[in-house]
C-alpha cells in the first residue's frame, strides 16, 4: 500500500510528521512526501526542513492520498492554475484513482 503526502513550504510539521510516524509502523506499508521534486528542502512554517521523497510529476497510482493544511498565504500560490500549478495538478490527478483521500487543517 503507498500513501502519499504531497508537501510544500509552509506546511503544517504534525499534518506531515504526525501520519509520517504512525504509518511506518503498518507492515507492507510506503509514505511518500511528495514535492516539487524528489529532495527538494521543504520548511514547514515552524522552520523545520526535510526532505520530499517524490516529485508531484510522478504518475504512480497510490492507495491514499494524505493532504496536510499549512500556511493559507502559503497555500494560494501553489493552488492557483495561473502559478505553477504542479501542487493542485498532482492532488486532482492523484485523488481521481486513489483509494482513500484525506485531508488535515487547522
Amino acid at each position: 500500500m503507498i500513501v502519499s503526502i504531497p508537501v510544500y513550504d509552509e506546511v503544517d510539521l504534525l499534518g506531515v510528521s504526525g501520519p509520517q510516524e504512525v504509518l511506518k509502523l503498518v507492515p507492507d506499508l510506503e509514505v511518500r512526501l511528495v514535492g516539487g521534486s524528489v529532495d527538494t528542502s521543504v520548511v514547514t512554517r515552524d522552520g523545520f526542513r526535510f526532505l520530499a521523497t517524490h516529485s508531484y510529476d510522478d504518475n504512480t497510482q497510490v492507495d491514499v492520498l494524505w493532504v496536510p493544511g499549512g500556511n493559507p498565504n502559503a497555500m494560494a500560490p501553489i493552488m492557483n492554475r495561473g502559478g505553477d500549478g504542479h501542487y493542485l495538478d498532482y492532488i486532482v490527478r492523484t485523488a481521481e484513482n486513489a483509494r482513500w483521500v484525506c485531508s488535515v487543517c487547522e
